[in-house]
C-alpha cells in the first residue's frame, strides 16, 4: 500500500502506538471492518495543541494527553463539525471561538474549501449565531476572508461599520488586515456621504418652505422635525442652520415615519434599508439596540478581498 498522504504542516510529536481498525458503514449496507497499514491517531504537541498524524506501528501504549490544555469535548465537537462539512452533513456553529478553531483545523488539513461551501447552510440554520456576528464583527470579517464566505463577510461588514458615530472597525487593532480595513472605511464613508446628502436636502427644504415670520418658522421646524424626536434642536444664525450631534439612524427612522412631504422619502428608504440576511426580522435600523446603526452596507462580488476564480486555497 502507498505511503500515507503528508500532513499540511510538519509536526514533531511522537506517534501513539495504540491503533484500532477503521470502521466503514454506508446507509443500508453491512458494517465493514478494515485494518490498513497506516491509520490516523491523535498526538499532542509540547505547546498543548493536537492534530491527527499517520501512525503505522501498532502497540499498546496509550496516547499521552497530559499536555492537552483545552476542553476535549469542545475540541471533539469542532472536529466533528469539520468532518460534517467535509461529508456535506449539517452542523451547528455555537460560538466565535468554535468557528475560529474550525478555521484553524480546516486550514491545517487543507479543508477550507469544503468548510466554505457548507458554511452558508450552517449559518442560515442557526439564527442564534447572529448575536456573535453583532458582538464580534471585526474578528468575523477576518475569518470570513479566510473562508471566502461572501455571506458571512457581508453580515459582519454591516455590523463593523456601526455604530455610525463610533464604528467598531475604527477601534485600535480591531482589524489586522489592511485590505479589509480599507473596505470597511470606504463602506462607512459611503454611508456618511448619503447622510450628508439627506441633510443637505432637508436644509434646502427648510429654506424653501419656511414662512418669513421667525416665530412661525421655528414652530414649523419643531413640529415637523424636532419636537417628535427630542433628539436635537436645530437653530438658525445668519441664515445658517446648525445641527447638534445626534444619532442619525434614529433621527432618519423617525423622519421616515412623519407624514410631512420632505422630498427625501426615497433617500430615507435607501439608507434605512436592511441588507442583513441572518436574523433580519428582529433588527431594525434606528431603533432599540440599533438606534445608531445603519444596516444598508453592501459590497459587490468583485470587491470582496479574495480571488473568486480560485476553487482551492
Amino acid at each position: 500500500m502507498d505511503a500515507p498522504p503528508p500532513a499540511k504542516k510538519k509536526k514533531t510529536s511522537a506517534l501513539p502506538k495504540t491503533l484500532e481498525p477503521i470502521v466503514f458503514q454506508l446507509p443500508g449496507k453491512p458494517l465493514l471492518l478494515r485494518v490498513f497499514d497506516y491509520q490516523w491517531a491523535t498526538t499532542v504537541d509540547n505547546d498543548g495543541t493536537w492534530q491527527l498524524t499517520a501512525a503505522s506501528t501498532p502497540g499498546s501504549d496509550p496516547v499521552n494527553i497530559t499536555k492537552f490544555k483545552t476542553s476535549q469535548k469542545a475540541e471533539s465537537q469542532v472536529f466533528e463539525n469539520i468532518l460534517s462539512a467535509l461529508y456535506s452533513r449539517s452542523y451547528i456553529i455555537r460560538s466565535l471561538a468554535q468557528l475560529t478553531k474550525m478555521v484553524t483545523l480546516g486550514d491545517y488539513y487543507c479543508l477550507l474549501p469544503s468548510l466554505s461551501r457548507s458554511l452558508d447552510s450552517a449559518l442560515l440554520k442557526n439564527t442564534e449565531f447572529c448575536q456573535q456576528i453583532h458582538e464580534h464583527p471585526c474578528e468575523l470579517l477576518e475569518l470570513a476572508t479566510k473562508l471566502r464566505s461572501a455571506l458571512l463577510f457581508r453580515e459582519a461588514l454591516i455590523y463593523a461599520v456601526g455604530p455610525h458615530n463610533s464604528p467598531k472597525y475604527g477601534q485600535h487593532g480591531a482589524l489586522k488586515t489592511r485590505e479589509i480595513k480599507l473596505i470597511a472605511r470606504a463602506t462607512h464613508g459611503d454611508i456618511s456621504a448619503r447622510v450628508s446628502e439627506i441633510n443637505g436636502c432637508l436644509i434646502r427644504w427648510l429654506r424653501c418652505c419656511n414662512p418669513a415670520n421667525p416665530e412661525t418658522r421655528q414652530k414649523l421646524v419643531h413640529s415637523i422635525i424636532s419636537q417628535p424626536l427630542k433628539l436635537w434642536n436645530p437653530t438658525e444664525f445668519a441664515g445658517v442652520w446648525r445641527i447638534e450631534k445626534t444619532s442619525f439612524p434614529e433621527y432618519f427612522r423617525q423622519l421616515s415615519q412623519r407624514k410631512a412631504d420632505l422630498r427625501i422619502e426615497s433617500n430615507l428608504e435607501g439608507i434605512l434599508k436592511n441588507n442583513l440576511v441572518l436574523g433580519r426580522n428582529e433588527i431594525v435600523a434606528g431603533t432599540g439596540a440599533f438606534k445608531d446603526y445603519f444596516l444598508c452596507a453592501s459590497i459587490e462580488d468583485e470587491d470582496l478581498p479574495w480571488d473568486l476564480t480560485e476553487i482551492d486555497w
